[in-house]
């Protein structure tokens, strides 16, 4: 993995990891974690 793919890689990472926990965090009860990863993904 070249050096820019991998930037990329982890700044998606980093955004994901980061909102998954304010999400947790929060406990928001409009939105699972479930429902929270398939609109990631």
């Amino acid at each position: 993995m070249n050096n820019q793919k991998k930037i990329e890689y982890n700044k998606v990472f980093g955004t994901y990891y980061s909102e998954l926990s304010e999400l947790i965090k929060n406990q928001k009860k409009s939105l699972t974690v479930e429902e929270f990863y398939i609109k990631v993904v």
